[in-house]
């Protein structure tokens, strides 16, 4: 990766990187930038252009444009950093059709939602509890919904015994 503020005055970072994309899947390329020598990565980055954002296709000698002072007018020092994040995606789906996009994390790919499905991936129904007591009383594979409300499947998933 290189960095470069431009000396024209107006405050503009233009970043260059390069990346491979042998997975195939769907990427998201997004920028963080530090005031602080990294402690934190808080710096507003909304004003950036080019090949940044989704489905931006692999190559070499991508470029950002970044316009520093628009989003941080009142910024100022020596301690900046700025981090270019290569997040791959894809999706899968359970025997609902639910999708669920995932993220590769190294070499492992991690679900970005929470599972709510409601059969095994043979096709069986996996049972469905709504109090306690028969939580606790179970002895197959179930599922229920946080504070048993049916609502708080979108935001939380099911939750799943063992």
């Amino acid at each position: 990766m290189r960095v470069q503020q431009r000396t024209d005055g107006t405050f503009i970072v233009d970043i260059w990187y390069d990346f491979n994309n042998s997975e195939g899947c769907d990427n998201e390329i997004i920028i963080q930038a530090s005031d602080d020598n990294g402690t934190t990565w808080d710096l507003n980055c909304s004003s950036i252009t080019s090949d940044a954002g989704e489905d931006i296709t692999a190559g070499t000698d991508k470029h950002i444009v970044w316009d520093f002072y628009t989003n941080n007018p009142n910024t100022n020092g020596n301690q900046f950093k700025i981090r270019v994040i290569l997040l791959l995606t894809d999706t899968m789906r359970d025997y609902d059709a639910n999708v669920y996009p995932t993220i590769k994390i190294g070499n492992q790919w991690w679900m970005a939602k929470n599972l709510r499905g409601k059969h095994y991936n043979d096709g069986s129904t996996i049972a469905t509890t709504v109090n306690n007591q028969d939580w606790t009383n179970i002895n197959i594979g179930a599922y229920c919904y946080f504070d048993n409300n049916p609502d708080n499947a979108s935001t939380f998933g099911y939750l799943y015994n063992w």
